[in-house]
């Protein structure tokens, strides 16, 4: 019986197919380069290439138009690429290969030159020795100008534009900067540092209490005044001090939406100052501090990390007093001279006039440059232009530009001493 059991258990695996255990291998990542714009201006491009499942370091080749343009060694998954020498308003095609993996095919097309032809509209406003500093708005109808005016004998700190006339806003003068984010969000700095909500100027350092000053915010308080301003939101936001208060001097200022706090010192001998800041995004900021005796300004930049000095901006007799940035390697400095690039390579354009307070404007090809004696010039992306109509050698100076649209606003004073000066420029067509 045990035998026929044996035999029929033997028969039944026999029957029983045998299982294959072994899987085919998953197939192998698929390798991928990709090609992407960063920015662009009238004779440069800025391309982002990116690896995906590709051996890092390799080599890439960099077609134009499927022509080889460079040979790359790359050594990380994601690498800026800049690219230069490029025609005006041109259409370029570029290709990153390595062996037989191909990426995209982009497509950038240059800037072209923007008009140099404005019409100027000239407005004096105030009594004694009225002064406009700087002027930001939304739209070429919502523009807010501040600084410290008398009209009809009452102190004015904010001028409101709207499309037709210019409104004092409040009877607080001692403002310097101004920076916004919508009609219902913006702020302003000097003597003291304001929000407005759409409704109504809130102090934020401090207020008064019974004929007392009642503290809001230490750090706000105690670095006054500011003279530069710039975020990317109400909950970070950075302001500069001209390091004239009791604390002496020029500090970065953090405002995180509740709380102020310092985040960087300009700390040499003498008075120092923030004079400006400009940022790209949240982690991509610089700021300019000057310093007259000794003369020893400074441009530092802000990786999302900490605060440090680019020491490779150029040296003395070059004084800054404004800086504007695109992006990383293409920030402009203004002062005594006007130099564009970034990374280590400045290169000195042919400025116009001897002395530029602030540059600002809507793209590297479209920018203004105002400073002392009623100076304007526009850069088109490939030269700048001076505006003799609006000169004034017997004195006066222009300190804050703003572009929107085909609008441009200039605000300062007057060569007379007295009164504050608003220009507002209108293109007339490229």
């Amino acid at each position: 019986m045990l035998g026929k059991i044996a035999v029929s258990l033997f028969s039944l695996i026999i029957l029983i197919p045998s299982c294959n255990t072994t899987e085919p291998p998953p197939p192998e990542p698929e390798k991928k380069l990709t090609l992407s714009v960063e920015d662009i201006s009238t004779s440069k491009a800025w391309l982002k290439l990116s690896t995906e499942n590709i051996t890092i370091p390799v080599t890439i080749s960099l077609n134009q138009n499927e022509q080889l343009r460079e040979t790359i060694d790359l050594n990380n998954t994601d690498t800026l690429i800049y690219i230069d020498a490029l025609q005006l308003n041109t259409t370029y095609i570029f290709e990153a290969i390595s062996e037989n993996i191909k990426s995209n095919k982009l497509s950038v097309t240059t800037f072209d030159t923007t008009s140099h032809n404005y019409n100027w509209e000239i407005t004096t406003i105030g009594e004694f020795q009225s002064v406009l500093r700087d002027v930001w708005g939304t739209d070429e109808n919502n523009v807010y100008a501040v600084g410290g005016l008398r009209i009809n004998g009452q102190a004015v700190g904010i001028l409101k534009w709207d499309g037709t006339s210019w409104t004092p806003q409040n009877n607080q003068g001692g403002f310097d900067a101004i920076y916004g984010f919508s009609e219902n969000d913006i702020w302003v700095v000097g003597g003291g540092v304001f929000h407005f909500d759409g409704v109504e100027w809130e102090q934020k350092d401090s207020k008064l209490v019974n004929g007392h000053i009642e503290v809001l915010d230490s750090v706000l308080h105690n670095n006054t005044d500011f003279i530069s301003i710039w975020g990317t939101s109400s909950s970070n936001l950075y302001l500069g001090s001209s390091g004239r208060g009791e604390y002496g001097n020029g500090k970065i200022i953090h405002w995180d939406g509740e709380k102020a706090s310092v985040v960087y010192t300009y700390t040499v001998d003498g008075q120092s100052g923030i004079v400006d800041i400009y940022g790209i995004s949240e982690n991509d900021i610089f700021a300019a501090g000057m310093n007259d005796l000794p003369a020893t300004d400074i441009l530092l930049h802000f990786d999302g990390i900490s605060w440090k000095p680019d020491n490779t901006i150029p040296s003395f007799p070059f004084k800054i007093y404004t800086v504007l940035s695109f992006n990383i390697n293409e920030t402009i400095l203004g002062g005594t001279s006007v130099y564009f690039g970034g990374s280590g390579n400045w290169t000195a354009t042919n400025f116009p006039f001897s002395l530029v307070w602030k540059i600002r404007g809507k793209a590297a090809n479209d920018l203004f440059g105002v400073g002392s004696f009623g100076s304007v010039s526009h850069y088109n992306g490939e030269q700048w232009k001076f505006y003799d109509e609006l000169y004034t050698p017997a004195g006066g100076r222009y300190r804050g530009v703003f572009a929107t649209g085909d609008k441009v606003f200039i605000v300062g004073s007057s060569d007379d001493g007295i009164t504050a000066k608003i220009i507002i420029g209108t293109k007339q067509g490229e």
